[in-house]
């Protein structure tokens, strides 16, 4: 298992350490590891600490760590920060036809990853990215 921490300031520059980092935290691809696993990840997690630097500090200074854990079935990618909290339940879905600013980063982050949490504990927000390295299964 691999398991890394990137502790860096909340702005868009500092986000360009993402790339690099994950790379480092998966390793070589592995036989059998979903084709484009490198790349959704990595748009996926972006998306979420873009939206940290943008929203839950609004631009201003702050800081957001990620935790990696990797292993030959799953990656699990856990992004903190001290901003304003996430307020989920305000997020509209974006629809088809129907021109809005705001929410697609969401709707891409749960299209590229099997599974997002999101807690609020105490004054810390926790987003928990999980994907599988494996494609599933047909047989069942």
């Amino acid at each position: 298992m691999s398991i890394a921490t990137l502790v860096m300031p909340a702005d868009h520059e500092s986000l360009r350490r993402l790339g690099p980092w994950l790379t480092e935290l998966l390793g070589e691809p592995l036989p059998g590891d979903v084709p484009g696993l490198l790349s959704r990840i990595e748009l996926a997690l972006h998306e979420v600490c873009v939206n940290v630097v943008d929203h839950a500090y609004g631009g201003g200074p702050g800081e957001l760590t990620v935790t990696g854990r990797a292993d030959d079935t799953t990656v699990e990618l856990t992004v903190t920060d001290t901003g304003c909290a996430f307020e989920r339940h305000a997020v509209v879905a974006p629809r088809a036809g129907v021109p809005q600013i705001r929410g697609y980063g969401l709707m891409i982050v749960n299209q590229l990853v099997d599974q997002v949490d999101y807690d609020r504990v105490d004054a810390t927000n926790i987003c928990t990215l999980r994907i599988s390295r494996r494609a599933p299964d047909p047989a069942g």
